[in-house]
């Protein structure tokens, strides 16, 4: 008898508590989108105090060409001019969370200018954010080109 109680209370505790992890878990994935938005229109818009809050200290950035840059070189390309994004559209986008790390995946059409030269391009992307003191910045970045 006292199995059968402990089963059901297990059971009805599961119950009761996956509702709430859910809903936790809907509302930081929502948090996460907001925050990609944040950062997609603080490129296009050279918000660079904006980027300097959003990309964490330790960012890792893989440019679909395979350059790889830190933040203190990705920020300084940005503000140089050398890359210049003139619009980024995610077109889907995927949230999965591991307690406060967050991978964000998808699809994106990109136009930018790199060194004055204008292009497209279509990019498979994963997006690394991590929370920290309660804020959510992106660690990585990697993109790979689509045909």
């Amino acid at each position: 008898m006292s199995r059968r109680l402990l089963t059901l209370g297990a059971l009805l505790a599961g119950v009761l508590i996956f509702p709430v992890h859910a809903a936790r878990a809907s509302a930081d994935a929502a948090t996460i989108l907001r925050v990609e938005q944040a950062r997609v229109a603080a490129l296009v818009n050279d918000d660079f105090a904006a980027l300097d809050r959003l990309l964490a200290d330790d960012l890792t950035y893989a440019h679909s060409s395979t350059r790889l840059e830190n933040k203190a070189d990705y920020l300084a390309s940005l503000r140089s001019g050398a890359l210049k994004y003139t619009s980024l559209v995610h077109e889907s986008q995927q949230v999965r969370l591991y307690g406060d790390t967050a991978v964000l995946t998808g699809l994106s059409t990109v136009q930018a200018l790199s060194h004055g030269k204008p292009g497209t391009v279509k990019l498979r992307f994963l997006i690394v954010y991590v929370q920290r003191r309660g804020q959510w910045a992106m660690v990585a970045w990697q993109s790979t080109r689509l045909p």
